[in-house]
């Protein structure tokens, strides 16, 4: 409904809460359709820049730039220096792919958080405001995440 009737601060409160940008109405429609069929142009660029948050995040971080989903080019693909794929990199590609979906997941949400923590430490690093005596609040432990999620 708040993609439908143009309603960005109720999308950004859903987005925070953790919304499924990919769930599908009665229709069969997904919010970004929504919001496209009825022109609101700015939630759906919203839209799918949060449909893609995570992957944008790591391919920052590895790569040094950003995916421009509005020509449709959602993923970058580093340049390689050789023109060959050197063996210890076939290697891990073939472990990489008989990693069961779930492990995945979990190695995903692991490699997001590491560059989550980087983020924040080099922005913390560079804050000048009294760094002797700062105070980081930190929010009690998720019994369903992992300990490396909970230290995040």
């Amino acid at each position: 409904m708040a993609a439908k009737f143009g309603q960005a601060s109720q999308i950004e409160m859903l987005l925070i809460y953790g919304a499924d940008v990919n769930a599908l109405d009665g229709n069969g429609m997904t919010p970004l359709e929504l919001a496209k069929a009825n022109n609101h142009s700015t939630i759906a660029e919203r839209l799918l820049d949060a449909m893609y948050d995570v992957t944008d995040r790591l391919i920052v971080f590895m790569g040094g730039k950003k995916p421009d989903h509005a020509c449709g080019r959602h993923l970058i693909i580093p340049d390689t220096n050789s023109g060959e794929i050197s063996e210890q990199l076939k290697i891990a590609r073939g472990k990489l792919q008989l990693v069961p979906n779930k492990m995945f997941e979990e190695l995903v949400m692991d490699l997001y958080d590491e560059v989550d923590r980087r983020e924040c430490e080099a922005i913390w690093s560079t804050s000048t405001l009294n760094a002797e005596h700062a105070t980081v609040p930190f929010l009690p432990a998720n019994p369903f995440l992992s300990a490396t999620r909970n230290q995040v």
